[in-house]
Parts: C-alpha cells; structure tokens; sequence
C-alpha cells in the first residue's frame, strides 16, 4: 500500500460521471471502485463531507469491523489504517487501500465538485 503524501489524485467530470486518475498509476480495478463508490454522490460536494463525517465516526473505538454505505458501494474498516472499497452489484473487486489516502481522495473529489459546481450560499446570515 501506498503512502497518501505520495499518491495523487484527480477527478474530471463526464456527463453524470466522475473519473479519477491517480498518480503513480494504479491498476484499473481500483479506478472503477473509486468510480462506482463516487458516482451516488453526483456533484453534491455536501453529501462526500457527510461521507467522510460518517467515516471518521468509525475511527478508533471496538476492533469490529464497520462500513459506511452508499447506493454503488460501501466502505468497510478493516483496521485502523485500512478501509475495504466493496462492491454491491458485482462491477469491480474488493480492493483495500490505506484511510489516509482514501481520504485526501474525497478531499480532491469535494474540491472539484466546488470548483466545477459551487453550491448556492445556503448561510442565512448572508441574506439582507
């Protein structure tokens, strides 16, 4: 496994689909995980920070296993410094990759999202 600060990621946007690339390159099972894992997010940078929220929920605490979900695919922890991309319908295998990369992976994706998709100011305290 790779360490994060040495992996890179990007996202470029295609119709309804977000496709990412990574450097150094990776195997093309691993990009169609990230692909199938990322495509229920659509352009809701919102709905990859509650993902993420949801992740960090499963930091520490009992050495069971715990998965967050989504409607392609799911995460599961599989130790401290590992989660396990898991496939739903049968699209791509398993493939483990270390938190901190899957991480600054969304990180990137939410920073496209913005970029390409600003959210409306929804901060009431901006509204006169």
């Amino acid at each position: 496994m790779s360490n994060a600060q040495d992996v890179s990621w990007e996202f470029f946007h295609s119709g309804r689909f977000w496709n990412p690339s990574r450097r150094p390159p990776t195997d093309e099972n691993l990009l169609l995980a990230v692909e199938t894992l990322v495509t229920s997010f659509g352009r809701r940078a919102w709905a990859v920070q509650l993902f993420l929220d949801a992740l960090a929920e499963t930091d520490g605490g009992a050495p069971s296993r715990r998965s967050v979900n989504t409607t392609t695919a799911y995460v599961e922890r599989i130790d401290p410094k590992t989660v396990e991309i898991r496939d739903k319908y049968g699209q791509f295998q398993n493939i483990a990759m270390p938190v901190a990369e899957f991480r600054e992976m969304l990180s990137v994706l939410m920073d496209s999202m913005r970029r390409l998709f600003p959210e409306p100011n929804t901060d009431q305290s901006d509204q006169r």
